[in-house]
């Protein structure tokens, strides 16, 4: 469980659907990249969940993923077979 008390383990397969459309925030890290560090070429997300953010910064970064639950990274490895991703 994380600080809130969530189990990710529980809820990773309907996180997806809960979260729903994930471009609006991906546009705004992509914004802030862009105005911090236009020269950045790669990203790495802490708390990468099943990877809703990752999928459409992948367009323009090389990424990388981390999170704690092995549920959440299955369901991203499935989505992007090609980020690196770690546990």
């Amino acid at each position: 469980m994380n600080a809130s008390g969530v189990s990710y383990e529980k809820i990773g397969q309907f996180f997806d659907a809960v979260m729903g459309d994930r471009t609006e925030t991906a546009t705004f890290i992509h914004d802030l990249i862009v105005e911090h560090r236009p020269e950045a070429k790669t990203l790495l997300e802490l708390a990468c969940g099943t990877g809703g953010i990752l999928q459409i910064l992948a367009r323009s970064y090389d990424v990388s993923g981390l999170d704690r639950s092995p549920r959440m990274l299955a369901i991203a490895r499935r989505k992007l077979p090609h980020v690196r991703l770690w546990r």
